[in-house]
């Protein structure tokens, strides 16, 4: 019910939450302060949430920890976002960029 009626509501913009936890984070985007800085030397990054920084933590280490688990490829990835962005385009096949031009019907995963 809650996710319906989203009774915690922010202050700040009035945008609704079905939960307080989720209040919570959405408040960091207000304040600079909560946001979750980055200890990395030479970093300015912020982040809201921590998995977020546990993900732009392997930008620096180089950790590749998501790996693609379809047979034969042998693709690792910072973040999951850019795995399923792998996944997507080199494995089931979806293109993403479409050309503009009028009555052309091109559609490629490639961005160029």
């Amino acid at each position: 019910m809650k996710t319906h009626t989203k009774p915690y509501v922010c202050s700040e913009c009035q945008k609704g939450f079905g939960a307080s936890d989720d209040l919570k984070r959405h408040k960091r985007t207000h304040n600079k302060d909560l946001k979750i800085r980055c200890e990395w030397y030479g970093c300015e990054a912020t982040v809201q949430q921590y998995t977020a920084l546990k993900m732009h933590m392997n930008t620096h280490t180089g950790n590749t920890v998501y790996r693609c688990q379809w047979a034969g490829c042998d693709k690792s990835y910072l973040n999951q976002t850019t795995l399923a962005t792998h996944k997507r385009r080199q494995h089931d096949g979806i293109a993403d960029h479409q050309c503009y031009w009028p009555e052309c019907d091109y559609k490629t995963t490639n961005w160029w």
